[in-house]
């Protein structure tokens, strides 16, 4: 497998709201999904899959203000990334990279029936761009792109 740059790949997005000052109450109720009490079959399987290395590179940032370096935990361990720098670790430090960060703007408008109504956009990016130099296992690359398709 060669290198996964995951600028290259899609940025999980919600959907754009668009709702009346009545109808904001019953779009919310709508957002609210329940948990599934299903007992994960493949558990031992996946614990695995993210104790396996891989090597990844954060990128460098031009914002002087950027972590650097960014720094990954996961169950009370963590895993400095100088930015720049290829680093080995487990999968499951790269999963705690997988941060995105959304842009939230309303725009307010009246109707001619002097009904307020409201246009919510949101964009998401990731936090910390970062390229997969090596990832021995075949499936690591569809899970980079499951995880990154996730929305915020």
């Amino acid at each position: 497998m060669g290198e996964i740059h995951t600028p290259d790949m899609e940025v999980g997005q919600q959907s754009n709201i668009i709702i009346t000052s009545d109808e904001l109450l019953g779009q919310l109720r709508n957002k609210v999904a329940p948990v599934d009490p299903k007992i994960h079959k493949n558990y031992l399987a996946d614990l695995a899959f993210m104790e396996e290395e891989i090597e990844i590179m954060v990128h460098e940032d031009v914002n002087p203000n950027a972590e650097n370096p960014v720094i990954a935990g996961n169950n009370g361990r963590t895993v400095i990334f100088p930015r720049g720098v290829p680093v080995r670790c487990k999968r499951k430090f790269v999963d705690s990279l997988i941060v995105k960060h959304t842009n939230v703007t309303t725009n307010e408008t009246v109707t001619h029936n002097n009904e307020k109504s409201f246009a919510v956009k949101q964009v998401s990016a990731m936090k910390y761009p970062f390229t997969v130099i090596q990832d021995k296992n075949k499936k690591g690359a569809e899970w980079l792109r499951t995880r990154m398709a996730e929305k915020v």
